[in-house]
């Protein structure tokens, strides 16, 4: 069904796959280059309703246990193939493991806790993409066995596999430097870098949308820097709010997630980061981004 909610009910095996592929664009600006989009097909036989996912949990039908990063390897049952999950990272509700499947790898996601909670994120997924925004290519529940445990877990694309560069700290691979000449972000260039940005600020304020500061994460599409929105386990994504108090939440939101893009170590050799870094700099940079933003309204 293209890249809005992909749904595959059917094991797809390797001769018919579906592939998801964007063309990659040029580089712009100071950008140095863009990566040829991943080729990539996620086939799964099954997946849950949230509402089948918390009913299987809250009854006793599934045993849980949390997982953590002692968990280095699991081994798991999916779609009756046995394979390992290897750690990637995790905290606060869940963990994420890299697995192959069927000769493609893809990321399950296990519990910490708070995982009826988790169970809230493929429709909060798909009803962000729809607004426009970036978010993982697929979400969906799956029922495996994790070390012994039955488990609606939650399987996602791996943020390596998406068309896009996605800068979080489950991707540490990455980093925005190595796309952007970081030396040429100046106050004065802030509207033509940080413009795509608050337009997505602009479209989740204008939907009422809340989210706390770990949905926060930031891409790089087509030349653009934007925002990843991911971890939205919300049971209620959209409510009624202040839009003038959302909008300097969520701007504060995304100057705190430009820094975090980059390696922290390297921060402190871009002056401009680092300014970014600190509350001085956010408040010189603040009163541009109010003005940017209005001028979309």
């Amino acid at each position: 069904m293209g890249m809005n909610g992909i749904k595959i009910t059917e094991f797809v095996n390797l001769c018919g796959k579906r592939m998801i592929e964007t063309k990659p664009a040029a580089p712009q600006g100071i950008l140095k280059y863009v990566t040829q989009p991943v080729k990539t097909s996620i086939g799964l036989t099954k997946s849950m309703s949230k509402e089948e996912a918390v009913d299987m949990i809250l009854s006793g039908k599934c045993k849980m246990r949390a997982f953590s990063a002692n968990d280095s390897k699991v081994d798991m049952v999916i779609n009756g193939q046995k394979v390992t999950g290897r750690w990637i990272d995790g905290g606060g509700s869940k963990c994420a493991y890299k697995v192959n499947l069927d000769g493609e790898e893809i990321c399950v996601l296990l519990p910490h806790q708070g995982w009826a909670g988790v169970m809230n994120e493929p429709q909060n997924t798909i009803a962000l993409k729809k607004m426009g925004l970036l978010t993982n290519d697929y979400c969906k529940i799956v029922p495996i066995e994790a070390d012994g445990y039955k488990i609606p877990a939650l399987i996602s694309k791996p943020y390596d596999k998406h068309s896009f560069k996605i800068f979080d700290k489950k991707n540490p691979n990455d980093d925005l430097s190595k796309y952007y000449d970081l030396n040429q972000i100046k106050e004065e260039n802030i509207e033509q870098i940080f413009g795509d940005l608050v337009k997505d600020v602009k479209i989740i304020v204008e939907n009422n949308v809340h989210l706390g500061y770990d949905s926060f994460n930031l891409a790089l599409k087509d030349g653009k820097l934007r925002l990843y929105l991911n971890d939205l386990p919300y049971e209620t994504l959209i409510k009624k709010g202040n839009k003038t108090e959302l909008r300097d939440i969520y701007l504060e939101y995304m100057l705190d997630t430009v820094p975090s893009a980059v390696d922290w170590q390297k921060i402190r050799k871009y002056p401009f980061l680092k300014s970014l870094d600190s509350m001085e700099g956010q408040d010189k940079i603040m009163p541009k981004l109010i003005e940017i933003y209005e001028k979309l309204l």
